[in-house]
Formats: C-alpha cells, sequence, structure tokens
C-alpha cells in the first residue's frame, strides 16, 4: 500500500504544469502604426501596407467599406495539485476598425485589453 501511495505522488509530482495557448491573428497591432493614420489624407493602400490583410470586411448601407483588424492571443496554465488544481488565463486581444470612403480613411477606432 505504501508503494502505492508512493507511485501515485511520484506521478503527481511528474505530471508538472500545463499550458495551453492560442492566437487570432498573424501578428500585434502596432499602436505606432494606429498613430500615423490620418483622417481624409490615409489611402487604403497604406493601412493594407501596415497592418495586412483585414480580418474581415464589411459594407455600410450608405456603401461605405469598414475594415476589422483582430489580434486575440491567449494562454492558460494548469498547475494540478492534488485537491486543489490551480488555473489562470492570461488573454491579450486587440482590434482595430477603419471606415473609408471610397480609398480613404474616414474613420478609425481601437481597442487593447
Amino acid at each position: 500500500m505504501k508503494k502505492l501511495i508512493l507511485l501515485v505522488a511520484i506521478g503527481l509530482f511528474l505530471s508538472g504544469c500545463m499550458t495551453l495557448s492560442s492566437k487570432i491573428g498573424e501578428k500585434e497591432i502596432d499602436p505606432k502604426l494606429i498613430a500615423k493614420i490620418q483622417l481624409n489624407k490615409t489611402y487604403k493602400s497604406e493601412i493594407i501596407e501596415w497592418f495586412g490583410n483585414p480580418h474581415s470586411i464589411s459594407t455600410t448601407a450608405k456603401g461605405q467599406e469598414s475594415y476589422k483588424y483582430v489580434f486575440m492571443e491567449t494562454k492558460s496554465k494548469v498547475t494540478p495539485i492534488p485537491f486543489n488544481t490551480k488555473m489562470s488565463v492570461d488573454t491579450k486581444y486587440q482590434e482595430l476598425n477603419v471606415m473609408f470612403k471610397g480609398d480613404i480613411v474616414v474613420d478609425y477606432s481601437s481597442t487593447r485589453r
């Protein structure tokens, strides 16, 4: 019986912690590039050059295009401790929405968490 308890204890000790991660978007959205956006002066081609292809494109009822860029990275860490398993989750979220009239930026918004 003592050997069984010892084996279980060693197994739990060796199991260590487990880290999982997931990501949406290829790269983070650079705040320095967002600061370069100028209303009624920045072109769609510049936005694509700076941020790449958008995550999604939508069109308003007035025919204006909107590009949405998203970056999200989540890291979860699980530490199995008998009778008291610990889990922590760290999430980084960034979103950039750019509205165009023709090929010119007319509005934008960004979110960081």
